[in-house]
């Protein structure tokens, strides 16, 4: 099981499984947000998947890469990917909000 899975069953958040990605709507991406950050979990990035019943396609405006926090100290780098996920989040459109599922990538 993938630790977002791991993390989602756990926290009682549902997802859904398509092409092999687990995605999450925006309300319960942040509830997941939420989960990471009371466990202390990095979040290594995010990306935003237009997703019908033919097709999986991503969003090249909602792709979040935190890499760059690499340098970190383990405590600062998980605040600073909880701050950057969520600033992420906020800069989204409407639309995208109401109509992308996201993956998320962590690290333990």
């Amino acid at each position: 099981m993938e630790i977002d899975t791991y993390l989602a069953n756990q926290a009682k958040i549902s997802c859904l499984t398509k092409a092999g990605l687990t995605l999450f709507t925006f309300s319960n991406l942040k509830k997941l947000l939420e989960h990471c950050r009371k466990n202390k979990i990095i979040i290594l990035g995010i990306d935003g998947f237009w997703v019908t019943d033919q097709s999986t396609c991503p969003d090249m405006k909602a792709i979040a890469d935190f890499s760059q926090t690499e340098c970190l100290s383990q405590e600062s780098r998980y605040a600073e990917t909880i701050h950057l996920a969520q600033q992420f989040l906020e800069d989204l459109t409407p639309r995208q909000k109401k109509e992308l599922l996201f993956e998320i990538t962590l690290a333990i």
